[in-house]
């Protein structure tokens, strides 16, 4: 088996795939593979990764006809044979001892199942905003993940390909590989599956204090998403039979930080043209749910 796995997401929505591929075969760790899934990105996606495989034949790809995001990180896990997965959104950059830094932890921690750093932010262009993201690293329980999930952005993560078989479901078409990352969900896929791998089994989470990457802040366009409090709210009534007296204890004060974190995008981002509209609508939901 491989020692690691690097997915790269490239939705037509991200562009800058030819520096996450620079960044990608930067890593000090050399027994990688890289596979790029291409979700909707099209022939220009087609076209970089043509150029890089010319000379980087552990490139792979994978072409989806859309963008949807659990279907994408499963598409990628499945063709995958590392033992450490880690994913990153194209355009995003791995700092070239981000994997090494990981396999590290994993070593150091046999039972960690999922590890995570922080990381410096960038504009939409790819230049620095001179702000960075340092997140909580040690103690990351369940009610962590619930109530502040301090894990960040996907690029940031790196997962044991044992853990995430752990937590694997088969789905009913049994054609199909097991799935990750649940996908009826797309917004919360992320959180629904990190949630799921702390309740569900004895993996560990935690955290480096390390900034090993660059992530751009962009928000996803397309289609309209479902509003987040649905999302949200959909994941809890999947969840709460893994843990009934989890969710009954910690998800007042998980929807208050919800509320609190919409409401601050709604005033604060461009992507939101009408962020005082948005923002009555989520405490008018956070209220309809108290």
């Amino acid at each position: 088996m491989l020692r690691a796995s690097l997915i790269i997401l490239a939705p037509s929505h991200r562009s800058g795939l030819a520096r996450s591929l620079d960044a990608a075969l930067a890593q000090t760790v050399r027994d990688v593979e890289i596979i790029v899934v291409n979700a909707g990105g099209g022939d220009p996606v087609e076209a970089v990764v043509d150029r890089f495989r010319e000379t980087n034949p552990q490139i792979k790809r994978l072409k989806l006809a859309k963008f949807h995001l659990a279907n994408a990180l499963n598409a990628g896990i499945a063709a995958s044979r590392g033992a450490f997965i880690g994913f990153c959104w194209a355009g995003d950059i791995w700092e070239p001892e981000k994997f090494a830094s990981h396999l590290a932890h994993f070593t150091q921690e046999p039972q960690l199942g999922l590890s995570y750093s922080g990381y410096v932010w960038l504009d939409r262009t790819g230049l620095s905003l001179g702000e960075t993201y340092r997140p909580k690293v040690q103690d990351i329980s369940a009610a962590t993940l619930f109530r502040a999930n301090p894990i960040g952005v996907l690029s940031s993560v790196v997962i044991r390909r044992d853990a995430a078989q752990d937590i694997a479901v088969s789905p009913r078409d049994s054609q199909n590989s097991p799935c990750v990352f649940d996908p009826n969900f797309d917004q919360h896929a992320a959180l629904e599956c990190w949630l799921r791998l702390r309740l569900s089994t004895d993996w560990e989470i935690e955290g480096l204090a390390t900034l090993s990457a660059r992530c751009r802040q962009i928000t996803q366009v397309g289609e309209p998403m479902e509003h987040p409090f649905v999302s949200w709210e959909r994941m809890i009534r999947k969840l709460t039979p893994l843990a009934p007296a989890f969710f009954s204890r910690h998800k007042r004060a998980a929807r208050a930080s919800l509320l609190a974190e919409i409401s601050a995008q709604a005033v604060s981002t461009d992507a939101v043209r009408h962020p005082r509209r948005a923002m009555v609508e989520a405490v008018r939901l956070a209220a309809e749910r108290a």
